[in-house]
């Protein structure tokens, strides 16, 4: 929703539009995914430490991930 005007505005754009349009919002998605994904996970992990330390400490490894995936690449 945030990148609706943005995707809405490239779409406009002749012959090439269509195919940024798409792009923007398959990227949009996946970056959408990776970062919702890793904020469940670390509500969950914190969550599932205190009750069963070993599957709270996997889903933390899986924020780990995560995060190396927002912010490293």
């Amino acid at each position: 929703m945030l990148f609706s005007p943005i995707i809405t505005l490239l779409k406009f754009i002749p012959l090439v539009g269509a195919l940024l349009g798409g792009i923007v919002s398959l990227a949009t998605f996946i970056f959408s995914l990776i970062v919702g994904g890793t904020t469940a996970c670390l509500v969950l992990g914190i969550a599932w430490l205190v009750f069963r330390p070993l599957i709270g400490a996997s889903l933390l490894t899986v924020v780990g991930i995560g995060l190396y995936l927002i912010f490293g690449m």
